[in-house]
């Protein structure tokens, strides 16, 4: 788990109060893929919000490393990073095994989004449209008659944008 020397230097990173450089001189297991591998794994076991917070912040050595964790994370409302997490599909990996994951997120409805949902499920519906396999339209397609309206909406934008409506 983190110790609060290693939160404070965190903090002072994400405030840009000290540079990488600085963080990684005093903090040299933030620069490894096992570190952030052994980190998400402590606070998924743990249900430690507060910890995928902090992680959120930091500069990641292989953001491909993070795609199993990921997808596990966006289906579960025990935190509030669902909208990194899908920003995380949509711009650093491109995986075309996170259809159905993305697709259960999609419908959580967990209450501590509070005025993040739509971002987060426009979000989603964009990594979907933007993979394009058959997989992803054929989600799409089915998402475009949810009786959530937002899932609805964003999805029959996506559908539109690709054409195939």
């Amino acid at each position: 788990m983190m110790n609060d020397e290693l939160k404070k230097n965190i903090i002072d990173f994400a405030t840009r109060k000290i540079e990488l450089k600085s963080l990684y001189e005093t903090n040299p297991e933030l620069n490894t893929s096992d570190f952030f591998l052994k980190s998400y794994e402590e606070a998924i076991n743990a249900r430690d919000a507060e910890a995928l917070q902090y992680l959120a912040m930091l500069p990641k050595p292989n953001y491909n490393d993070l795609t199993d964790i990921n997808r596990r994370l966006i289906t579960e409302c025990w935190h509030n990073q669902h909208e990194e997490i899908a920003r995380f599909f949509q711009e650093f990996v491109r995986d075309v095994e996170c259809v159905d994951s993305i697709s259960r997120g999609m419908d959580l409805g967990c209450v501590n989004w509070f005025d993040k949902e739509d971002a987060f499920i426009r979000k989603c519906a964009y990594v979907l449209g933007d993979l394009g396999t058959e997989e992803s339209i054929a989600k799409l397609k089915e998402l475009s008659t949810s009786e959530n309206e937002l899932i609805k909406k964003y999805c029959s934008y996506q559908l539109e944008r690709l054409g195939l409506m």
